[in-house]
C-alpha cells in the first residue's frame, strides 16, 4: 500500500491498545476506503489527461480536414461536456468522502 500524505497527517490516530476492537476496525476501514480513493481520483486525472489529449489531437485534425465541421464539432463539445461532468463528479465525490472520513473520526475520537 502507497503512504499518503493523508496517512501522514493522520498517523497519530493509529490504534493504541486501549481502543476497543471495533475502533481499530472502524480506522482501518477508514485508512483503506481512504487509500482507495485516492488511488481512483489519481487514475481518473490520468484518464482526464488522456481524454484532453485526444481532444487536442482532433481539434488538430479538424484545422487540417475542414469538411464536416458541423458534426465534429458537435462531438467535440459533447466530448467536451462529458469530460467537465466527469471532473466535477470526482471533486464532489473526494469532498464527501473526506466529510465522511471526518464525521467518522469525530465518532470515535
Amino acid at each position: 500500500m502507497v503512504r499518503t500524505r493523508l496517512m501522514d497527517v493522520n498517523a497519530h490516530l493509529l490504534p493504541s491498545s486501549s481502543q476497543s476492537p471495533e475502533v481499530v476496525a472502524m480506522e482501518k476501514q477508514v485508512r483503506n476506503l481512504t487509500a482507495n480513493l485516492e488511488e481512483l481520483t489519481r487514475q481518473n486525472q490520468v484518464l482526464n489527461q488522456k481524454l484532453l489529449k485526444t481532444e487536442k489531437e482532433k481539434e488538430k485534425d479538424k484545422g487540417k480536414n475542414k469538411e464536416g465541421g458541423d458534426a465534429e464539432s458537435r462531438q467535440e463539445q459533447e466530448a467536451e461536456t462529458r469530460a467537465e461532468h466527469t471532473r466535477m463528479t470526482i471533486k464532489e465525490s473526494t469532498a464527501k468522502w473526506e466529510q465522511e472520513i471526518k464525521i467518522m473520526r469525530a465518532q470515535m475520537g
